[in-house]
Parts: C-alpha cells; sequence; structure tokens
C-alpha cells in the first residue's frame, strides 16, 4: 500500500496516497478510489455504509473506461479550509466523466459532510448515465420509486438522489439503482450520500442522566430523516416502542411514578432505585442509547412509610435517600427522628423551634426552622 500523507484541513483530515484519498469528519469517512467511493461510519470500528458507483451505458451495455486514464486531484483551499476532490474517468469511446465531492472544514456538522457531489457527463450525448449505491443496510423488499429522491437506510444514512430519474429502484439486497437520459453533450447531476444529524436529550442534554423522584423528566429524540423510535429497556427495535415523523417523546409521570409513550401505549412503573436504558432508532437499527438513573424512592413508597406513628407529636416532613427515614416533627421537642426504610426507629436529634421541614442531597442534610 501507498504512504498515506495526512493533511489537517479545519475539523477534515485528508490522508492522500499515489491511488486513493481517505477524508473525515468526526465519526464519518469517504474513501475516493479509482471506481467508486466507499462512506464509512464510526461505530465500534470504522464499518461501511455505502459505495457510490457510476457508469455509461448504450442501451442495456455497460460502455468500458480507459483504466489508465483515470484521475482524481485534490485541491486544499488553506485559507477558507475547503477540499474538493475530482475524479476524472474517460470512457474508450469518447465520454468523460468528472465526479467532484467538495468540503468545508469551517463547518462540523456531519450531516453537511460532503456539501455536496457533482457528476459532470460530457461528450455522451443520446447515452445513458447510471448512478448505483451498494452495501446499504436496508431489510426491506425491492420495489420501484416513483419520482422520490430521499432515501433513509441503516447505520442512519440517507441518499438524496438527482430528480427526472428514467428509472430507479431499491433492491433488496441493500442497492440503490437510478438511470437518467444524456440529451446533451454535457450534462450536471447532483447526489449526497450522507450520515444526517440524530440526537436523543433527557431533559435537554444529550448525555445520561439521574433523577430524583418527583422530578418532572422526559426524553426526546429528533432526526431529519425519516422517522424517529424510542425504545425502553430494549434491544434495538425491541417490543417497548413508539416512533415519530422526525421526533418523538417519552415522560416520566411523576404523580404515577410510570414512564408513558405519549400516545399512552405503554407504561413502565419505576417503584425504587433503578436504571431505565433508552434506545433511539430508525426501526432497523440502533443510533444513540442513553440512561435514566432514578434514586431514591418513589413518592407511593414514602407514602407508605408515613404511617409511622410519633404520638402526640405533630409530623412535619419527611425526606428519604433509599437508605435511611428522616421524619421532622413540629411538636413540643422539635425532633428529627431516623427510620430504617421498614419504618423501624433508629434514633433522633433536637432541631431549634418550628422544625418545618427536612432534606437532604446525598450527603448533606438539611432542615428549615423558624426562632
Amino acid at each position: 500500500m501507498s504512504k498515506l500523507d495526512k493533511i489537517g484541513v479545519g475539523t477534515l483530515i485528508v490522508a492522500i496516497s499515489a491511488t486513493i484519498i481517505y477524508i473525515s469528519m468526526l465519526g464519518v469517512k469517504i474513501r475516493v478510489d479509482n471506481d467508486k467511493a466507499t462512506f464509512y461510519v464510526k461505530e465500534t470500528w470504522w464499518t461501511v455504509a455505502g459505495r457510490e458507483y457510476i457508469s455509461i451505458f448504450d442501451g442495456t451495455s455497460k460502455m468500458n473506461r480507459r483504466l489508465a486514464g483515470i484521475n482524481i486531484t485534490t485541491d486544499i483551499d488553506d485559507i477558507n479550509e475547503t477540499v474538493k476532490i475530482t475524479r476524472t474517468t474517460p470512457y474508450i469511446r469518447g465520454p468523460v466523466i468528472n465526479d467532484i465531492y467538495f468540503f468545508d472544514g469551517k463547518i462540523d456538522d456531519i450531516e453537511k459532510f460532503p456539501i455536496y457531489h457533482r457528476v459532470e457527463v460530457i461528450n455522451a450525448s443520446g447515452y445513458f448515465f447510471r448512478y448505483e449505491v451498494r452495501d446499504l443496510t436496508y431489510s426491506g423488499d425491492t420495489y420501484k420509486l416513483t419520482d422520490e429522491i430521499e432515501l433513509s437506510f441503516g447505520k442512519n444514512m440517507k441518499l438524496v438522489l438527482n430528480p427526472n430519474y428514467r428509472w430507479a429502484w431499491v433492491y433488496k439486497s441493500g442497492i440503490v439503482r437510478a438511470q437518467y437520459d444524456i440529451n446533451s453533450d454535457y450534462e450536471v447531476f447532483y447526489f449526497r450520500l450522507f450520515d444526517p444529524v440524530i440526537t436523543l436529550y433527557l431533559n435537554g442534554s444529550s448525555v445520561d442522566r439521574f433523577y430524583e423522584h418527583g422530578d418532572p423528566i422526559n426524553a426526546t429524540a429528533t432526526t431529519d430523516s425519516g422517522s424517529a423510535c424510542l425504545s425502553l429497556d430494549a434491544y434495538g427495535y425491541g417490543d417497548n416502542y413508539t416512533c415519530g415523523v422526525g421526533s418523538v417523546e417519552i415522560n416520566f409521570d411523576s404523580f404515577t411514578n410510570q414512564i408513558k409513550f405519549y400516545d399512552n401505549s405503554y407504561f413502565k412503573n419505576i417503584t425504587s432505585n433503578q436504571t431505565v436504558n433508552i434506545t433511539f432508532h430508525n426501526e432497523s437499527i440502533n443510533l444513540i442509547s442513553a440512561k435514566w438513573n432514578f434514586t431514591g424512592y418513589s413518592s407511593g413508597e414514602v407514602g407508605y412509610y408515613d404511617n409511622i406513628g410519633l404520638s402526640n407529636y405533630n409530623p412535619h416532613g419527611m425526606t428519604s435517600d433509599g437508605n435511611y427515614i428522616w421524619v421532622v416533627d413540629d411538636g413540643i421537642n422539635k425532633y428529627i427522628y431516623k427510620y430504617d426504610m421498614e419504618g423501624n426507629y433508629i434514633s433522633n436529634f433536637q432541631v431549634g423551634s418550628y422544625a418545618k421541614g427536612v432534606a437532604q442531597n446525598g450527603t448533606h442534610f438539611f432542615y428549615k426552622w423558624l426562632c
């Protein structure tokens, strides 16, 4: 293999050898070869998400390329931080195709990687141009397209076709083919195979979150490509899921201590310290997973322990960290009483007059009182 020279251009990394070019950004990568371009996404390792091929047909016969004349060039603009990769493919009978991939290193949005893929077809009037993508993750049936130009596949890939195709098909083997008339000696087509942005928010944050019982919380998944689905404690599509076009939301109801789908088609009871796995997927493959970590005990359980007898006293508040229960007394002695989780008395300590509330944060103990 030829040595790869690596160049940084803003958010982009370009690796160039004599025969291939890699360009990558934030977990996505494209390799441009003499006969194809391969799109990779970073999972546990780099995984193929799709391979693009182009060709010219004379009727039903595929025309031969002049292999020795194929050339790949890379134009790097250090000032504007852009990269343009051009693959020029001459054909034995005269036509030429220029494949142009354009990237902007000032942008860190993987949805705009590449900015565009432009195909120029020269000296091919009267022939047919065919665009093809293989090795897509797809588990559906074969079907013919009728004017659709935006398609979604597994590994969160989206394909945008040039409109006005002569015919186009999606095959169950994970292949898309679209064929176009070439009406002049200079035709231009645009295609985009890319990884659209997906987001899973847990109360406004895209990371695992910890919550106390009683907090109103929600999980919202959004995508600009097809449907967004959320599963609870299930790998992949699972059984307990809900979907929405573009976005979907599930909520924790702090009054009933249940996680509920927006249409009430499923709910999950939360009764004690518990972790709930939430997976965002597109009905075929996991995209993002995160966790709700519930700490403490639900209000229903704490309410049960509120039956602790405090004869001749005036209970005025309760808190628990999952290990102990504290009850504040606003009666004669102004004590805070400590119990185990079964309601058995352990100890107490006296506080100031008119104690009105008690709370803890796991490391410190707080109470409110008036002199």
